[in-house]
């Protein structure tokens, strides 16, 4: 869900007064964790085991990315349009240019025999070199189908005792988890048989982010010590909870719950912070990493900040969450998952767990060092288990008392002096807030098993309905990107599906003239084909857009950009008016990202057993005819895929008459 990009300016670009406090030693000078660089694990481990057989990531033949390249830019452009890229793509292929950068990404490829190709330049241009603020820009949550049976009554409310408990019980899942990866015993992912690259998997638990310029770098902690304590957020106010004891015994669940109910405890008997440095963490990467660079003058934060980057995970234990329960409440749970309120947060932090006083949660990742399927992987094993030990503790949870005997509130120095930076932090982050607009929509009865009996693949169905609904709106189809998991290569990340395509775009079009139901089953069959056959392709590494990354990157300094990078059509084709990824999930109640495009929108959906869920995100645009662009879209795919079932319907009934 992760791709390279350009903005035009944004409110929370920072001053030059504040850039100007950023040097090259500056970034160095904020180095105070050990760097982990991509390095193979023990191969006799059960997680690794199946490591040393990964193919490597190969490099794609030129004529075919570009084949493919010119197919995938036909359904964006006039005729007259596409004459001119044709003959761009053609010099560029043919005893042009991409000849000679071909020849150098191969030999990139052989002197990186250990790794992969693309990973390096991946991790830094689509991730660390990337200026925005992550919480709406690079991060992704999961908002979590309800953990416990228990209702949120007054008794359990009280002091927190629900929140603290769903908390415990999440943690020490996690931390189940967590052992797995520290001991090797975590069973490979596999995919249709093939296994997938399990190297993000160490990079999950005791890591973080860390501000610098012009790059941010990464912290991941592997020494005995790093594995004792998390972090808990409450009102702004951070605390370390140590997780094991002296002797290195994990702490019980039951022990948890005590010290994250101290945790609430002082926290509401201290009020709100009145300065966090949780703006600060979701500003521009520059502002922050200047503002950083101030704070580790003094070592009492540099021990604090330290810390925060050893923790195993965070969690935010938030002291107000949406009114309404149930269903009606899934959107806005969804949002408070995705950005909070920007004072109760560590953007930084790869894994943060966010859990609602009515016992609600969620989680919000940090992108760059794992992309979803680690992450689904790590909530599809833990919820279950959470769920379990909740149930086995009903009747304990009304009894809990606080113990802080684990707890240490973490005292930040000098923050005065960043008051005026964290305040216009603050406030650019809820411009932001107030800039976005979201919709959930859930459409039951049209889930993966619905949408099979009427002979389509339930991923390329609902590509095809975003589409459509995407037409609707505005009468012409959009760039779209959808994330594709290349984990079966060797520190392979994600491929982009160009999920607008010929067939997508004639059936688009051809919905808008009333077809008859055999028409448009036959267009739908064939978009769907053509989208199974492309994904199939990016799996295999056989991608367009990391293919022409590698390329471009292979330049020399002085040379020229070839023109196929200034052509309109790798502009327009690479504008993603339409970022999609798909996670199913039975655990979650939705998902999603914020859009890529300023026009455009993210949406994150789950096509499960028996509904499909689909989350909307995009910019409340004053020019727009829609006032609430989200909802109408979310309403628009929700009729196009009840409308494209009713056409599959007829025309399968009519064919089985016939």
């Amino acid at each position: 869900m992760r791709f390279v990009k350009q903005r035009e300016q944004a409110p929370w670009q920072t001053s030059a007064s504040v850039r100007g406090r950023i040097t090259a030693e500056m970034a160095v000078a904020l180095g105070t964790a050990e760097r982990r660089e991509w390095s193979g694990p023990p191969p006799e481990s059960v997680a690794w085991s199946k490591q040393a057989s990964l193919p490597r990531l190969p490099v794609p033949d030129l004529g075919q990315t570009c084949v493919r390249y010119l197919r995938s830019v036909r359904p964006l452009l006039s005729d007259n349009e596409y004459e001119q890229t044709l003959a761009v793509v053609a010099a560029f292929a043919v005893g042009g240019r991409g000849e000679e950068l071909q020849r150098r990404l191969i030999t990139r490829r052989a002197e990186k025999h250990h790794s992969s190709w693309l990973a390096e330049w991946w991790n830094q241009r689509a991730y660390l070199t990337d200026r925005e603020p992550v919480v709406f820009f690079v991060s992704y949550f999961y908002s979590f189908k309800r953990l416990s049976a228990l209702p949120p009554s007054p008794p359990l409310l009280a002091g927190g005792r629900l929140q603290c408990a769903v908390a415990a019980a999440i943690v020490d899942a996690a931390l189940t988890f967590k052992s797995k990866i520290d001991d090797g015993s975590l069973e490979p992912d596999m995919v249709g048989g093939a296994p997938q690259c399990m190297s993000a998997y160490p990079f999950l638990f005791n890591s973080c982010r860390i501000p610098a310029s012009p790059a941010d770098t990464v912290a991941v902690h592997h020494d005995p010590p790093a594995s004792a304590h998390i972090i808990v957020a409450r009102r702004g106010h951070f605390y370390s909870v140590a997780t094991h004891a002296s002797c290195g015994k994990r702490l019980s669940q039951q022990h948890l719950a005590a010290a994250l109910l101290s945790v609430v405890s002082a926290a509401d008997g201290a009020g709100d912070v009145n300065l966090s440095l949780g703006p600060l963490t979701g500003a521009d990467r520059d502002t922050w990493a200047a503002a950083r660079a101030i704070l580790c003058e003094s070592d009492t934060n540099k021990s604090a900040l330290l810390t925060v980057e050893k923790a195993a995970l965070m969690v935010c234990l938030d002291h107000q969450g949406p009114s309404e329960v149930g269903e009606e409440g899934a959107a806005d749970r969804s949002r408070q998952m995705w950005h909070g309120d920007g004072v109760n947060r560590f953007y930084d932090k790869t894994l943060q767990f966010i859990v609602l006083p009515d016992g609600n949660a969620g989680f919000l990742g940090e992108h760059a060092l794992a992309d979803g399927a680690p992450t689904l992987r790590l909530c599809s094993e833990l919820l279950p288990v959470a769920r379990r030990a909740l149930l086995a503790s009903q009747t304990a949870v009304s009894h809990l008392t606080p113990s802080s005997s684990s707890v240490v509130e973490l005292v930040w120095e000098g923050l005065d002096r960043l008051g005026g930076v964290i305040a216009e932090a603050k406030t650019n982050f809820d411009v932001e807030v107030a800039g976005h607009q979201t919709a959930r929509v859930a459409v039951s009865a049209l889930g993966s098993e619905a949408i099979k009996k009427l002979g389509v693949a339930p991923d390329p169905f609902c590509q095809l309905a975003m589409q459509l609904a995407f037409f609707r709106m505005h009468g012409r189809v959009p760039a779209t990107y959808e994330a594709c998991s290349t984990r079966r290569f060797l520190h392979g990340r994600t491929e982009t599906i160009r999920s607008c395509s010929i067939e997508s775009a004639a059936f688009a079009r051809a919905m808008a003239t009333s077809p008859q139901p055999k028409q448009a089953y036959d267009l739908v069959r064939q978009a769907a084909e053509q989208h199974r056959r492309y994904s199939a392709q990016c799996a295999q590494g056989m991608g367009i857009d990391r293919h022409l990354f590698g390329l471009k990157l292979s330049l020399r300094p002085g040379e020229d950009m070839p023109t196929i990078y200034s052509d309109k059509a790798f502009g327009l084709s690479s504008s993603w008016e339409l970022s999609t990824s798909h996670l199913p999930s039975e655990n979650f109640e939705s998902w999603g990202f914020g859009e890529v495009a300023a026009e455009g929108f993210g949406t994150g959906y789950s096509c499960n057993k028996t509904e499909s869920v689909f989350f909307v995100s995009c910019r409340a645009l004053p020019s727009s005819k829609w006032p609430h662009r989200a909802s109408t879209f979310a309403c628009a795919i929700e009729q196009a895929m009840l409308d494209m079932a009713n056409l599959c319907r007829l025309a399968r009934t009519s064919s089985s008459k016939l």
